[in-house]
């Protein structure tokens, strides 16, 4: 493995991880926690890292080269979503701030 796929999985991975775990707290915020309490999210959660645990298990038998062009364009997915659009066109253009949201 070469210094740049290091830097491209780790940037990568980075991205989707911090929307990912946005996501999911907003998930379980507004869907698990008013609905089953304390008890629905922790088994959310362990179903959650069952799926990951299962993904990481086939993880391995895909090829190197699938994995990095996903990863690169995941990344890039992700960034030009938070960056271009929920930051710059929606808060700074279009004046809705995250209060709004709620």
């Amino acid at each position: 493995m070469e210094i740049t796929d290091i830097i491209v999985w780790i940037g990568s991975g980075s991205v989707v991880a911090s929307v990912l775990i946005a996501w999911l707290k907003k998930f379980i915020k507004e869907k698990v926690k008013p609905r089953y309490g304390d008890l629905g999210i922790v088994i959310f959660l362990s179903i959650i890292s069952i799926v990951v645990a299962l993904g990481y298990w086939n993880w391995q038998f895909i090829p190197k080269e699938v994995l990095t062009t996903a990863a690169i364009v995941a990344g890039w997915a992700m960034l030009i979503y938070q960056a271009l659009w929920k930051a710059i066109i929606q808060k700074a253009i279009l004046g809705k701030l995250d209060k709004d949201e709620q």
